[in-house]
């Protein structure tokens, strides 16, 4: 089911960039040039990650998953080692917030109070810094779980940290082994214009 609904969305995903191209921009971001071998790469790492987390047999493979494919949504790979260290220090610095947060005894209404409140913060830090807006997804992701499947707190944190490092381990090991195949072709695709 997970890797049908990855699927679609990664389709999706390719088709929308295919069909309504978007406007330029005074200054537009470096934008891949190749969508469909960006797209498979992404499908490649979400399902990497996926069946890794699951053979390891923790409990929300979804997170590696997540981890895996936020990276590879960037085309350069500078870009992509600075996302990847973002989910990483933003990751640990909201397993810190969810700590204090959580592991205290708090009364099962106030957090849905916190939970928009966590929405807000995530909504409003990540146009401006990656790694700020984990801080505040990492916890919103715990309490959100907690609450569909009550579990100790403790083990969805570690849970949480070990399928961000398998996410982002495998998103880095993807673009690595890509990264010269979409330089190539696009070097060829220059030459072939400039024919």
């Amino acid at each position: 089911m997970t890797f049908a609904t990855a699927s679609v969305a990664v389709l999706l995903g390719a088709l929308e960039s295919w069909l309504m191209p978007t406007q330029p921009q005074p200054s537009p971001p470096a934008q891949p040039k190749h969508p469909l071998v960006m797209s498979l790469r992404a499908v490649v790492a979400v399902l990497l990650a996926g069946t890794i987390a699951t053979a390891a047999g923790i409990g929300y493979p979804f997170w590696a998953m997540i981890a895996a494919v936020v990276r590879i949504s960037m085309h350069r790979i500078r870009h992509q080692v600075v996302r990847s260290s973002h989910r990483v220090v933003g990751t640990l610095l909201g397993l810190g917030l969810s700590a204090v947060i959580l592991l205290g005894e708090i009364p099962p209404w106030s957090l849905l109070i916190l939970l928009p409140l966590l929405q807000f913060a995530v909504e409003f830090v990540v146009g401006r810094n990656y790694a700020m807006a984990c801080i505040f997804i990492t916890p919103l992701a715990i309490v959100l779980t907690y609450l569909a499947f009550p579990v100790p707190i403790e083990s969805l944190m570690i849970d949480r940290l070990i399928e961000t490092v398998i996410g982002v381990v495998v998103g880095m090991g993807v673009s690595a082994v890509t990264y010269p195949l979409l330089r190539r072709s696009e070097a060829g695709r220059e030459g072939a214009a400039d024919d």
